[in-house]
């Protein structure tokens, strides 16, 4: 995964004409990239020539001003070029909590998904535990417990 292009739609055209690189008439300059970059299409005789393609795609993105103008941007966020982020860690409990409400929250949206799911686990409840009933502990048993777990995995 490097990097061939960051940076504005509008400025997508421009920089891999830089680059020799014309996107046709009517063409999606989206479909046109993923085009640029997608290799694996091309026939066997022309992968080395794939390559040095996406060699020469990465090589002019990365000697581009959009990199440079990205990286100045990224530079003025994060204050002039030093990491001036701080790492907030939260504990076992508030990331517990978050993530309760975020599931609730969820539930509450999609009411009947959520009644879905509840009645689908009462049914896989009453199958496994019909199929546990009356197994017995014995040598007799080993059949039945071995369809049981072999149910309980399957699904």
């Amino acid at each position: 995964g490097r990097a061939f292009f960051a940076g504005e739609r509008t400025s997508l055209i421009p920089h891999f004409s830089s680059l020799g690189f014309e996107c046709p008439q009517y063409t999606n300059p989206a479909d046109f990239a993923l085009f640029l970059v997608n290799t694996d299409f091309v026939d066997i005789d022309e992968k080395d020539g794939a390559e040095e393609h996406a060699k020469k795609l990465i090589e002019g993105y990365a000697k581009s001003t959009l990199k440079e103008n990205l990286m100045k941007e990224i530079d003025n966020v994060t204050g002039e070029g030093e990491n001036n982020a701080q790492i907030v860690r939260n504990n076992v409990f508030s990331q517990t909590w978050y993530l309760t409400k975020r599931t609730l929250l969820v539930a509450k949206r999609d009411i009947a998904l959520y009644w879905v799911r509840v009645a689908m686990y009462i049914a896989m409840a009453l199958l496994m535990g019909s199929t546990w009933y009356q197994v017995t502990d014995n040598q007799n048993g080993v059949q039945d417990r071995f369809s049981a777990y072999f149910f309980g995995v399957a699904f």
